[in-house]
């Protein structure tokens, strides 16, 4: 078990000297005299002479878990039993050569009068060389971001605090997301740190192992001295000590996603760094903070950030000249012309001057990555697969495809999101971006049904053998036996007093018309019929019988729409599938 020692000296007094003077024997009682023990809430504490003993009692109560980061390699304990600490950022990841001057990878700057920048994750010397480096433009404000929903960990060398991430045995090269709140992100941090240092503590080395360079394991692991907390600091203990030295710093943690739009909540949290200061929003103040976004690389998520920053700023001081001009008439995807886009601009008043202003933004941040780019740069990866192949443990056409789904989101919610400062930057945000979400459902739509593969899947592939018209109704169904009745299975009155509630199965033309008839009676006493369809897939009458689109590897299942209007459902898609069946004769 781990100890450490602190000693205490206090001014000589007689009563000290005379203990010193005294015979071995009077010695021996003096020093029983003044041997004490007291306890606090940590351990007890053993007193003798001034000097003061602590010894680390630890709580941890988990089984340890020993394990190697590959064959031939040392076993040490796991955190939470199968995580390893991998050092965060390496060489590799720098770009923009910035890790030798600014302790942090892919520093940059946006193209364009904006104060905004970008960059990887930065030590603790480097994030104070960041700071210094923005107020050199002297800023009224330098507003910070942390986008990292991860957990990371800064360990003392002995010169600087290098971040750490958490990485999982089975897949160790890819750094451990939980997708928390900024507060959990932080509190995860803390239970990490935690545990490290009762792992630490638990030999009288006092040590942890830590992970440099995973394509390089011949050096590793490195052993570091882990006993207190001051060796091992948390995401906002790093930030927090810059903070608290400047009061024209101000920090927020963001925990944007790695892949995909970041959530509402988030962007909420993000504006309200802006609604605090009144002078932001006067659009005739001078008020003109600078913006420095890190997440990893500084590539993905700090980009989606920077081109959030600059649309803010843009309707603040104006956006660049070139936005005002024509888009081209012809489709073309290097343009970011994909169906869903074109859907947007449509329902957006103004909707062609909104996405400009987007792009034009996104190519003032495309130094290091350019979001239309990545899209069609991994369709067009997805497209060149011929035979389907392992990638990231998983198959590498669902990985690609979800990938180019998640760049599209990103990019349509930047639209959105431009959207939504135009028209509530003037009204200074009387409304929160998830609020106003809320009253936009053909955006809620729009933006669940990037990633459906179901909502616009070509007709033909029913003539393929892909998908099949399958029969609603079947044996075993009618449990209530109303189909001799009413034509239609399991219709009832829901047993609600004073309520006239029914409910029933899909029916046909035929059930349509003997429950309406069975209604509108006089014995049922009913004048007025209101027939609603709760169904969200595409559905068909033939032959007096209603079928579903269903995929061959699942005939039990429809293929449901979710974000499908009833339009789209029933003019596009079943007028298409008519127009199949009409050009297939053998059907």
């Amino acid at each position: 078990m781990g100890s450490g020692a602190s000693t205490l000296t206090p001014p000589s007094s007689p009563e000290l000297d005379s203990y010193r003077r005294a015979s071995p024997k009077h010695r021996d009682k003096a020093h029983q005299r003044r041997n004490f023990v007291r306890t606090n809430e940590v351990a007890p504490v053993i007193i003798r002479d001034c000097r003061e003993e602590f010894q680390h009692v630890s709580d941890f109560k988990d089984p340890i878990v020993f394990g190697s980061i590959a064959d031939n390699m040392p076993e040490h304990p796991l955190i939470k039993g199968k995580y390893f600490l991998v050092r965060d950022v390496n060489d590799k990841m720098d770009k923009k050569l910035s890790m030798e001057q600014y302790r942090t990878p892919n520093l940059h700057k946006v193209n364009g009068p904006f104060s905004v920048y970008a960059c990887g994750q930065p030590t603790e010397r480097g994030l104070s060389k960041l700071l210094n480096h923005l107020a050199q433009d002297d800023p009224t404000e330098i507003l910070l971001f942390n986008m990292r929903e991860e957990p990371v960990l800064f360990v003392d060398n002995g010169m600087d605090m290098i971040p750490f991430s958490i990485r999982d045995q089975d897949n160790i090269h890819n750094i451990v997301s939980f997708g928390r709140s900024p507060t959990e992100a932080d509190e995860a941090e803390a239970r990490i740190r935690k545990e490290v240092i009762d792992l630490a503590t638990m030999k009288e080395e006092n040590k942890f192992y830590f992970y440099n360079d995973l394509e390089n394991l011949q050096r590793e692991p490195h052993e570091m001295h882990i006993q207190y907390e001051d060796k091992l600091l948390v995401s906002e203990e790093v930030y927090a000590r810059h903070i608290l030295c400047s009061h024209c710093v101000r920090y927020q943690r963001l925990c944007f996603p790695f892949s995909g739009a970041p959530r509402y909540q988030d962007v909420d949290a993000f504006l309200n760094i802006f609604k605090q200061s009144r002078k932001y929003l006067e659009k005739s103040s001078f008020y003109k903070p600078a913006m420095l976004f890190t997440c990893q690389t500084g590539m993905g998520r700090s980009t989606t950030a920077m081109v959030m920053g600059c649309l803010m700023t843009a309707h603040k001081t104006g956006f660049p000249s070139e936005t005002r001009g024509k888009h081209s008439q012809k489709a073309s995807l290097e343009r970011g012309d994909y169906r869903a886009v074109q859907r947007l601009v449509k329902l957006l008043p103004n909707g062609q001057t909104i996405r400009n202003q987007v792009d034009t933004v996104v190519d003032a941040c495309s130094e290091l990555y350019n979001l239309r780019s990545e899209i069609l740069k991994s369709k067009h990866t997805l497209d060149d697969i011929k035979t389907d192949y392992v990638l990231d443990d998983k198959s590498a056409k669902e990985t690609l495809y979800k990938r180019c789904c998640d760049y599209l989101e990103r990019y349509v919610f930047l639209i959105v999101f431009n959207a939504y400062l135009t028209e509530q930057y003037p009204l200074w945000f009387t409304s929160d971006f998830s609020q106003w979400m809320q009253q936009q459902p053909d955006l809620t739509r729009l933006m669940g049904t990037i990633s459906d593969p179901t909502w616009q899947t070509p007709t033909d592939l029913i003539f393929k053998g892909v998908q099949n018209l399958v029969a609603d109704d079947y044996v075993g169904l009618d449990l209530l036996s109303t189909q001799s009745d009413v034509r239609v299975s399991n219709f009832r009155k829901i047993n609600i007093s004073g309520m006239s509630v029914y409910g029933m199965a899909q029916p046909a033309r035929d059930g349509v018309t003997k429950v309406s008839n069975h209604l509108l009676t006089k014995k049922a006493g009913h004048t007025f019929l209101a027939l609603i369809n709760l169904r969200n897939d595409c559905t068909l009458e033939c032959d007096g019988a209603t079928y579903s689109v269903r995929h061959a590897s699942c005939l039990d299942d429809p293929i449901s729409h979710p974000y499908m209007s009833r339009q789209e459902l029933e003019v596009s898609t079943v007028t298409n599938v008519l127009l199949g069946c009409s050009q297939n004769p053998d059907l």
